[in-house]
């Protein structure tokens, strides 16, 4: 029996005020009607979407995702439009694996893969490629590249040595090496395994390593912090196999790792351990956490390895969890979530047969 391993879940807030009325920034336990809706694209070809790797939503409400072995897509609602590439370029690099997508400010979409990161201008549908380029400092880094779009806008990507700027007027990248603490711990010299996990907090970028646990970048001085697991101390995470960072609007850093959730505060130094989250007879587990977004309504929701899908109340400690149950076809395909993605767009999308989506995450 065939078993997918990535969930695709939608879940919506369906806002009961008048449309003029503001949602407050402050966290709602219960946001109005929430509700779980799970949708099954026929369009695609189930054949390769079996590894989708990673997925974002533009402005316009377009759900764009990648894929390990047909490259990327672009979903409406209704249709799916596939942006492929050439299996292999005049060097026989293989280029459309990809692992990661974002979209900037300026609405390009960047998707990385073992060959480097491609632009592509949805309105054109023509791509731009950036490789790496061994001995040039200004090529994007080797390795399976993550993604991450800042909140002015910059692009960057992190790779298997280091992270790297994009400079919009010189099409180029600036390299930044991670520090020796940061490589593969049984051979220093060695680049990273696996994709890491970044996100951005004001002018740090946090970075998650499967094996040597998190990093900051500042990117004003271009400094280094390490923050690693020691069991002798309370001054590190829980464990050094970092799967998610995700930063939330009160400057805290979300933690996900091989044994759970936990919340680190930079300006008081301070750790909330995976034992933390816990409302009456429900709790987080002691599990895999595999994604970490924050919603508009300032909940986190977390994926799991086994356990679905929780939306953690950051201050009360207020639980909710979504299961599969075999019985109902609305609950989630699966309880193994590879990963979670919020939607804010607020657009819609340009189709005459879609319509305009309310505040989601995306799962």
């Amino acid at each position: 029996m065939r078993t997918s391993l990535i969930a695709s879940l939608l879940l919506l807030f369906h806002p009961v005020l008048p449309a003029q009325e503001v949602i407050p920034d402050a966290f709602q336990v219960m946001p109005p009607s929430i509700s779980a809706r799970v949708e099954r694209c026929t369009d695609f070809d189930l054949a390769h979407l079996r590894w989708i790797n990673d997925l974002t939503v533009d402005s316009s409400g377009f759900l764009w995702c990648v894929s390990t072995l047909d490259g990327l897509a672009r979903f409406d609602g209704y249709e799916a439009r596939w942006y492929r590439e050439d299996a292999t370029d005049t060097l026989g690099r293989f280029k459309s694996a990809f692992t990661s997508v974002a979209i900037d400010g300026e609405g390009f979409v960047w998707s990385g893969s073992p060959a480097g990161v491609m632009r592509v201008d949805p309105a054109t549908g023509q791509s731009r490629w950036y490789m790496d380029t061994p001995n040039d400092t200004t090529s994007v880094l080797p390795g399976s590249p993550s993604l991450l779009v800042t909140s002015e806008g910059e692009v960057w990507t992190g790779g298997n040595r280091g992270i790297a700027k994009y400079n919009r007027t010189s099409e180029s990248f600036t390299c930044f090496s991670y520090p020796q603490e940061s490589l593969t711990p049984s051979v220093p010299s060695s680049p990273l395994r696996g994709k890491i996990a970044f996100c951005q907090i004001g002018r740090s970028i946090w970075i998650g390593f499967q094996g040597t646990g998190i990093a900051r970048f500042d990117r004003y001085d271009h400094t280094w912090k390490i923050y690693r697991h020691d069991p002798r101390n309370d001054s590190g995470p829980s464990s050094d196999n970092v799967f998610a960072v995700c930063g939330d609007r009160s400057g805290n850093l979300w933690v996900g790792s091989d044994t759970g959730l936990e919340r680190y505060s930079p300006g008081t130094n301070r750790w909330q351990r995976p034992d933390t989250w816990r409302d009456a007879s429900l709790r987080v587990p002691r599990i895999w956490v595999t994604g970490i977004v924050e919603d508009e309504y300032g909940g986190i929701w977390i994926s799991t390895g086994g356990e679905g899908v929780f939306r953690v109340d950051p201050k009360q400690g207020h639980l909710l969890q979504l299961l599969h149950d075999p019985t109902d076809p609305m609950s989630i395909p699966f309880n193994h979530v590879a990963n979670v993605r919020p939607w804010r767009s607020g657009g819609r999308p340009q189709s005459g047969r879609a319509t305009a989506p309310p505040p989601t995450s995306i799962v």
